[in-house]
């Protein structure tokens, strides 16, 4: 690499608020394309997502681009709309050498087979519901490590730290990570012997007092939220209200900025479980990726989905510059960074090291976390 990304985070913290002094523009711009919700009910989670990749691109253009070419992100907003995704992304994969994402496991599920059709490289940052890229080898991948991988560590470790015999599900089916992190939770809880009932509720539900008071009539010692992020928050101040001792831990699928600006009293031993922390973590580039994010997010820090988004930029990058993919033969880029990612192994991301495994997905350790104070705190293995 021309700059170490220490550098160009530093970088980013100083021009924070003011233009970056861009490369020209040139017929062999390294074009890429992300599909997100930014209109719709998945939009809280997109702030995160392209403000990561902006990030990564402003400062990667800044020190010189990807091997000399500049980046282009389009940004194409699939308005929360499985129906919009197939057409988005065969517009993404005809404009660009690569696509970022989707994000969101639902719409995946749609884009990467058309990706893989196309011979499309298509990479999510956070999608993580099981089964997304292994049917879908060999253009397709997700940064994000499966549920099926984190969901069941997280259960178990507070399974075993609360001693907890009874729990309760909440569900949100009309999701698609949402689903599949319930049902893992689900599964796990009761190979745990854990007695387990499971409700479902929907993102467009008005009012939750009906399942909260079916929840508090379980007296569970456990509550897993597996919906989207509104549905978690609207639950949570339901079981704050009505003075619910229960833990409760909050799935990868509802935690967006709106849960973790929901306030120190909502969220006080509250559980939640991540690949990363951002704020929690001491390493000078992520203690300077949160201040750039902050400048550029009224003072709101980031969580693992901006710290993912903006990995992924740079991981292309590299890809590219170590592949010489100079964007002459693009069919040719396209298979290389594809077999290049295939074969990633402890690649240094500043979420720690990272490999990508054969069906496509990463590996990366869970962690689990409760807040004190508004503050996420780690929770250690008993």
């Amino acid at each position: 690499m021309a700059i170490s990304r220490l550098s160009a985070i530093a970088l980013s913290c100083a021009l924070a608020g003011a233009a970056f002094q861009t490369l020209p523009a040139r017929a062999d711009d390294l074009k890429l394309s992300t599909l997100l919700p930014l209109t719709g009910p998945y939009a809280n989670y997109s702030v995160e997502f392209r403000l990561g990749m902006e990030i990564a691109k402003d400062e990667i253009n800044a020190a010189g681009g990807a091997g000399g070419r500049k980046i282009d992100l389009a940004v194409l907003d699939t308005q929360s709309n499985n129906g919009q995704v197939v057409s988005l992304v065969r517009q993404a994969c005809g404009n660009s050498f690569a696509v970022l994402g989707p994000s969101m496991s639902n719409e995946a599920q749609v884009a990467f087979p058309v990706a893989n059709g196309l011979g499309c490289p298509s990479i999510s940052s956070s999608a993580a519901a099981s089964g997304l890229t292994d049917k879908n080898r060999p253009w397709t991948f997700t940064y994000a490590s499966p549920a099926p991988i984190i969901a069941p560590q997280a259960v178990e470790l507070l399974v075993s730290r609360l001693k907890a015999k009874k729990a309760v599900v909440v569900v949100d089916r009309g999701d698609a990570a949402a689903n599949d992190q319930g049902t893992i939770a689900e599964r796990t809880l009761k190979e745990k012997g854990v007695e387990t009932q499971t409700y479902s509720i929907s993102a467009s539900d008005l009012d939750f007092s009906p399942v909260v008071t079916r929840i508090r009539g379980q007296e569970p010692d456990l509550v897993v939220l597996s919906t989207t992020d509104k549905g978690a928050l609207s639950v949570l101040k339901e079981l704050k209200r009505t003075g619910s001792n229960a833990k409760v831990l909050i799935t990868q699928s509802a935690f967006t900025p709106l849960i973790s600006s929901a306030g120190a009293e909502t969220l006080e031993g509250v559980y939640r479980y991540t690949e990363f922390d951002p704020t929690s973590s001491t390493d000078p580039r992520v203690v300077a990726f949160v201040e750039a994010f902050k400048a550029r997010n009224n003072g709101r820090a980031p969580t693992q989905l901006a710290t993912q988004a903006y990995d992924l930029v740079y991981l292309v990058k590299e890809m590219v510059e170590e592949g010489k993919l100079t964007g002459k033969d693009q069919a040719a880029d396209r298979k290389a960074l594809v077999d290049r990612l295939a074969a990633l192994k402890d690649w240094k991301s500043i979420s720690g090291p990272m490999s990508i495994t054969p069906q496509g997905y990463a590996v990366k350790p869970v962690t689990v976390l409760v807040f004190h104070d508004g503050k996420p705190q780690k929770v250690a293995a008993d």
